[in-house]
């Protein structure tokens, strides 16, 4: 049953409330399947966030000096201080519709929740993709091409010379890029990460990483997580928001690989407005924003495999 109202009464706080709620819910959806959160250093307070014009900052932590010890000599001491860097946020992602059957969007509960999780996910694919076929271009010199790695000894492709992956050995490749890792000192964690469109995430479950004895487990790991899972040190996640690029015949992709700390990243929803009524229509309806920002904080820890894919 639907909310009744005495004829031409517009309850400010009533609508107030549902935009509140609307964005509360599209925000716990937002990014909840998404490799964003997985692939960006997110950590940073976005409750400032009001617009495209906000700034938010994020702290790198700082590395320490080390010397050679002199006999007899003077310590230095370093004076260790935190590096800001400022994000701004300058994305805009807008959204905005009307539901003519009332009934619906104020009643019928599990299609305005399908309504919101649809919303939520179709912002997130939208941020993927411009963040993705942007940011591969600031990755390392030494991360990428046809003589990639400090002993230029690692194809990783270059435009007119695609890296042609198989299953066969598209591992290899894999073992490839943490030599490529190695050499630029990523931090030995959990943070490491692989960003693989479908055509290749299918080609890795369908490699010998199926067989479990790989991982000296009863069970292949990437059967085990039930998705794709991980290989040594690489997170393995799947996004279909690539660009493909044409090239001599072949769809090619500027594959992504890299450290959760090489790129910043926040979001906040803003703007959320419910419209109780429209001109000469029963309906109601819905408008908001997502500005978001996203910046590359390490070029030494994003790399890009510039490949295509072979039988």
């Amino acid at each position: 049953m639907g909310v009744n109202r005495a004829s031409g009464y517009f309850d400010h706080e009533a609508s107030q409330l549902i935009a509140k709620l609307w964005a509360k819910k599209i925000i716990a959806n937002l990014f909840d399947t998404s490799p964003l959160t997985s692939i960006t250093n997110t950590n940073a307070d976005n409750s400032g966030i009001k617009g495209t014009s906000s700034i938010v900052v994020f702290n790198k932590v700082p590395r320490i000096t080390i010397r050679d010890q002199v006999k007899g000599g003077t310590t230095i001491w370093q004076n260790l201080e935190t590096e800001s860097v400022e994000l701004n946020i300058n994305k805009d992602k807008e959204f905005a519709f009307k539901l003519d059957n009332i009934d619906i969007f104020e009643a019928n509960i599990p299609i305005m929740n399908q309504v919101q999780e649809g919303a939520a996910k179709d912002l997130d694919l939208a941020i993927v993709a411009d963040l993705i076929n942007t940011v591969y271009v600031d990755a390392h010199s030494q991360n990428k091409g046809l003589t990639a790695g400090k002993g230029a000894n690692v194809d990783l492709g270059v435009t007119g010379t695609p890296f042609a992956l198989t299953k066969t050995n598209i591992l290899e490749k894999f073992i490839d890029l943490l030599q490529i890792a190695a050499e630029q000192s990523w931090p030995k964690d959990d943070n490491w990460w692989l960003l693989l469109p479908p055509v290749f995430s299918h080609m890795v479950l369908k490699s010998d990483l199926k067989n479990a004895s790989l991982t000296g487990d009863e069970q292949s790991l990437m059967l085990k997580r039930g998705g794709l899972g991980s290989f040594n040190r690489w997170n393995i996640f799947e996004t279909n928001q690539y660009t493909t690029v044409s090239d001599g015949g072949f769809n090619c992709f500027n594959i992504l690989f890299g450290h959760m700390d090489s790129i910043c990243f926040q979001s906040q929803i803003v703007d959320m407005t419910y419209f109780d009524k429209f001109e000469n229509t029963r309906g109601k309806g819905m408008r908001g924003n997502n500005v978001y920002g996203y910046k590359t904080l390490d070029p030494k820890k994003l790399g890009v495999l510039y490949c295509r894919p072979s039988a």
